[in-house]
């Protein structure tokens, strides 16, 4: 990929396909050293030039540091939790949860390939909190900015529903 203009907005910067499978592996790679993936850890491994991340970073500090890196890897990866129609290409789940570091457990925010959260069981958990969570989250929004609103209240009533069926 060419370098950026200067002038040219991170955010405006939108992967190709082929940008999208060199980050993924890149991720993958960072999983295997670490054992698992975040944007602290991508923005380290970017300071090296042969990482994938690296050409998708501001590196002049004078305009953005670590922080701002990591706001891009963000961005970015934003991109990849998309879950897309073609399979082949890569869709990410942000998650938190315990790994082992150095032999001690330790909290961390994680970017997981959904296929590989879609067949393990622990993180069938993970994905079913997450999505009970989001249904909670927005029903919660319905009750708070929908409530005089037929389609507010007609969600509030599925999502009800749902609950009772399901919980």
């Amino acid at each position: 990929m060419a370098e950026p203009a200067k002038d040219q907005e991170h955010s405006s910067r939108k992967l190709t396909e082929e940008e999208a499978l060199l980050l993924a592996a890149e991720n993958e790679r960072i999983r295997d050293k670490y054992g698992y993936c975040n944007s602290d850890l991508i923005a380290r491994e970017a300071r090296k030039v042969s990482s994938a991340w690296h050409r998708r970073l501001e590196w002049d500090n004078k305009i953005a540091g670590d922080e701002y890196r990591r706001i891009q890897v963000r961005t970015d990866m934003k991109q990849l939790r998309v879950i897309v129609q073609d399979a082949s290409l890569p869709a990410y789940r942000s998650t938190v949860h315990i790994v082992e570091v150095k032999g001690k457990p330790v909290k961390v925010h994680d970017y997981i390939p959904i296929l590989k959260l879609v067949g393990a069981e622990d993180s069938r958990e993970v994905l079913e909190r997450n999505l009970v969570n989001w249904f909670i989250g927005r029903r919660e929004e319905a009750v708070l900015y929908g409530a005089d609103s037929p389609k507010a209240k007609a969600f509030i009533k599925a999502l009800d529903a749902w609950a009772a069926e399901v919980l």
